[in-house]
């Protein structure tokens, strides 16, 4: 037992630590003086958090519990079967009853009467045989790569994934390529000192595309559809392009990367993406951020990758967040691009990041290209016209200056030459390109021999 200093808003007692084993049951003991003024009582509540994932974060799901009752106080739980192991840290909060509670912050604002106490605890392997699971970042997936996440229970120390194609691997959180669109069986054995578990999954991946998406990314931010209705969305994402309608105006994350067009930007320019807010009565602020993975490494870095950070909607329905797009991008392939909103309580900038109660989160496809140049120096003013896009059925082309017999070259994401022949019309009449064999998502369009370059979205049929 230890005896706080008195009057101490928050005593770090890491240095003293417990021991707890995986799956067992435990009952947290804190007590505290006896009130000394009259009143029915009782006045505090008691909570306390694990950091399971140890991220030195405290979450609302990593709440171990809470409760309002006279001294002394019991948190009874359950320690995870698949809570990692080693050292991490315990956090107990005693506040006055009447003031408001944060399940999601244990980092107490000064005008809350509270008292934080900080503790250690080192987590133990249970002694069992492990119980294979796992998960995917994204199912369906378009890019052809996925990451897959071990989430077997207990602690496996011996992973053999199986993934449908003839491939296999020994990693805990493996990431895979497909060579082929198509519909895999996925199997997982893992095993431990006291014995091992299997799970197939069949027809669990679904490779739709080769290409048309970015690759995974290194972090996923809290999901869950626990936005609180009414003043914390967004209904819809805009730039003078590209329009997302937000289909799912509670989801705390969701990837939209194989689900929504291409974002298109333009490398070492500014583009206005505009949010709007569906509630038309009171407006609360927002704190909107935005990521680029710029240079394709899957990691969105939070210092160097952030391309747009802004207050808006406090007083309007709709903002505009400038993006900010690095001329050092890599161009002309599927980038991730992932957009917050938070409140302007929340101070954590990751990109990783969510305010558990009222922060949302989605990522999205952006393709870079270069700016649009003219095709040499004696043309003039000559720059491409593209219309409409994006396209249905056919696209209209129209390069000033260019012979009829320069050959138009039609690219993907992935950099590869899906389509080549002459413009063929005459001076000052567009070409028609017919989009029916192309299939949907972003392409890049060039003239064999020449400078600039111009983009087309292609809809689905």
């Amino acid at each position: 037992m230890e005896i706080r200093p008195y009057r101490a808003g928050y005593v770090d007692y890491t240095t003293r630590y417990t021991e707890l084993t995986q799956g067992q049951a435990y009952t947290l003991h804190a007590e505290a003086p006896a009130w000394t003024f009259a009143g029915p009582g009782p006045w505090v509540r008691v909570a306390a958090w694990l950091d399971y994932n140890q991220d030195g974060v405290f979450t609302a799901s990593e709440q171990i519990g809470e409760i309002s009752t006279y001294s002394p106080f019991e948190l009874p739980f359950r320690l995870p079967l698949n809570a990692p192991l080693g050292a991490t840290r315990l956090r107990i909060t005693i506040q006055d009853l009447t003031q408001p509670f944060y399940r999601h912050n244990t980092c107490l604002p000064d005008y809350v009467t509270a008292s934080t106490e900080d503790y250690s605890v080192v987590i133990l392997a249970g002694a069992a045989a492990p119980l294979a699971g796992f998960t995917i970042d994204q199912n369906p997936s378009c890019s052809a790569t996925v990451q897959l996440r071990d989430t077997s229970l207990v602690t496996p120390n011996s992973w053999r994934w199986e993934f449908g194609d003839g491939a296999t691997s020994s990693q805990q959180h493996p990431q895979h390529t497909y060579a082929q669109p198509g519909v895999y069986t996925v199997s997982l054995q893992v095993a431990n000192r006291y014995g091992q578990s299997r799970v197939t999954r069949p027809n669990y991946v679904q490779i739709t595309q080769l290409g048309q998406g970015p690759r995974p990314t290194n972090c996923r931010p809290v999901g869950g559809d626990i936005v609180t209705h009414g003043f914390w969305e967004i209904s819809q994402l805009q730039t003078t392009a590209w329009t997302y309608t937000n289909p799912h105006r509670l989801a705390g994350w969701q990837d939209e990367t194989c689900t929504v067009a291409a974002l298109p930007l333009t490398a070492g320019t500014t583009t206005g993406l505009s949010l709007t807010d569906p509630v038309t009565s009171v407006h609360v602020a927002f704190w909107v951020q935005a990521w680029l993975d710029s240079n394709d490494d899957e990691v969105l870095d939070a210092a160097t990758e952030r391309i747009g950070s802004a207050v808006l909607l406090g007083q309007s329905q709709t903002g505009t967040l400038p993006l900010l797009v690095p001329a050092t991008v890599v161009r002309n392939r599927p980038l991730r691009l992932r957009v917050s909103w938070q409140p302007t309580t929340f101070t954590d900038g990751s990109p990783c990041a969510r305010d558990e109660v009222n922060g949302q989160v989605r990522d999205f496809t952006a393709v870079v290209t270069e700016p649009l140049a003219q095709l040499a120096p004696s043309s003039g003013a000559s720059e491409w016209q593209v219309w409409p896009t994006p396209a249905g059925s056919e696209v209209h082309v129209m390069v000033p200056h260019a012979p009829a017999t320069a050959q138009l070259q039609v690219y993907d994401t992935l950099g590869r030459l899906v389509r080549q022949q002459p413009l063929a019309s005459a001076t000052g009449v567009p070409y028609v390109l017919d989009c029916h064999t192309l299939a949907a998502g972003l392409y890049i369009l060039r003239l064999a021999g020449y400078p600039g370059q111009a983009r087309i979205q292609v809809q689905a049929k």
